[in-house]
């Protein structure tokens, strides 16, 4: 979020680090206690390794530290203490460079992607906001990722026109109205790449499979998932433009749950929109106006929007 800047609230976006091993010690990653490294059978794994260590140092705050294991690739997250002239802590999120990390790459393609769409980005800043203020942005809690997200949004977007000039706050309701209401996630998948949504059940029992990446990202560098596996009863598909056969929305088993409170934030931004147009608000200083989005997330009160009441592309 710090790098493709998709936070209303900067302090609270994390920071997300990759470390980077020297070439010798690549041939056999540690990530399961027990594996070899060089002649040495390890204990513990690289990232269990890392959070004992970190959990001692001066700039860490220690009870912050803690792995998460079970994420398609384990990541440490702490928070740090405010040090010398820097009042803020800053949220980490760390993870070891592996032939399955993607993470380098995604940022690459959701920058290339922000660009090409620029109606993208306060779609996402408004939709980022509404799903971390119900913890439902972290996959390995069964919520839908940032990545995920993203191609949510420009799926939906590549559907509009190009010739015309969007409106954000019609986009936005547009977005939560046809995922809340008209996708099924059981049946249907999407795909970037391809530039369309697909019956899950053309897609067979596997993922042994090939797609074209997104425009403009070489063909040559997606890679291919060769641990490919039934996707059958995952509960969400969204192919990855990066690697086909890869489903970036496996692991959210909160779909149903997601798409609720798209569909209340629906009812509620319409319910807002019909009396912000009467009479007794026509009138009214602009500036004076609540901003219509708060009623479905949380607004600083320096909070810079468009008359649309959407946050202003930086």
């Amino acid at each position: 979020a710090c790098v493709t800047r998709l936070s209303l609230a900067d302090a609270s976006a994390d920071v997300d680090l990759v470390v980077r091993l020297p070439r010798v010690r690549l041939a056999v990653p540690a990530m399961a206690p027990g594996d070899l490294e060089g002649r040495n059978a390890v204990k513990e794994t690289w990232p269990q390794e890392l959070a004992r260590r970190l959990r001692s140092e001066d700039w860490v705050e220690t009870s912050s530290v803690r792995t998460i294991a079970s994420a398609f690739v384990p990541i440490v997250k702490l928070v740090t203490r405010p040090l010398g002239e820097t009042s803020t802590p800053v949220r980490l999120d760390l993870s070891f460079e592996s032939p399955w990390h993607r993470g380098l790459d995604a940022n690459r393609l959701v920058l290339k992607m922000l660009d090409d769409m620029p109606a993208a980005r306060p779609l996402l800043l408004v939709l980022k906001t509404h799903a971390a203020e119900r913890g439902l942005c972290a996959s390995y809690t069964g919520g839908l990722s940032s990545y995920a997200l993203t191609l949510f949004v420009v799926r939906y977007l590549q559907e509009q026109p190009r010739n015309h000039d969007l409106d954000p706050a019609a986009l936005l309701l547009g977005f939560l109205d046809f995922y809340a209401h008209r996708f099924d996630p059981r049946k249907t998948g999407i795909s970037v790449g391809r530039a369309c949504f697909f019956a899950r059940a053309e897609l067979g029992g596997s993922r042994h499979y090939a797609a074209p990446t997104y425009a403009g990202i070489d063909a040559a560098a997606a890679k291919t998932d060769h641990h490919a596996r039934s996707f059958h009863f995952d509960p969400l598909y969204v192919e990855d433009p990066l690697c086909p056969g890869n489903n970036v929305g496996r692991n959210c088993f909160r779909i149903a749950q997601i798409q609720r409170t798209w569909s209340d934030a629906f009812y509620t931004l319409s319910d807002a929109v019909a009396k912000s147009s009467r009479p007794v608000y026509q009138g009214a200083d602009p500036r004076r106006r609540p901003s219509l989005l708060s009623c479905i997330v949380s607004l600083a009160d320096d909070f810079d929007s468009t008359p649309d009441g959407l946050p202003r592309p930086s």
